[in-house]
């Protein structure tokens, strides 16, 4: 989590229910040369969705997940604590 091009978030139980339904990724591509796309996985797979309607609404609920996530220090603060935790 410390590289410059990884964003580790966790979203606390705390935080209460989300709207997420389930692991997907969104992809943005520079300088447009492709169309932003998303990847939906489910449990024996996924699949690529290229709608541009759903890959907004795919967007924009990673950004409301993200609002609601710990900032990256408060998270790498978490996992450390949950890692010195378990060695005990």
């Amino acid at each position: 989590s410390e590289l410059p091009n990884v964003d580790l978030r966790v979203l606390p139980f705390g935080a209460g229910v989300h709207v997420g339904t389930g692991p997907f990724s969104v992809l943005s591509f520079p300088d447009d040369l492709l169309p932003d796309a998303a990847h939906y996985e489910y449990a024996v797979g996924g699949h690529v969705i290229d709608d541009p309607l759903i890959v907004q609404r795919l967007s924009t609920l990673f950004s409301e997940l993200r609002e609601r996530s710990l900032g990256a220090d408060e998270t790498r603060t978490l996992i450390a604590q949950l890692a010195e935790s378990t060695r005990d």
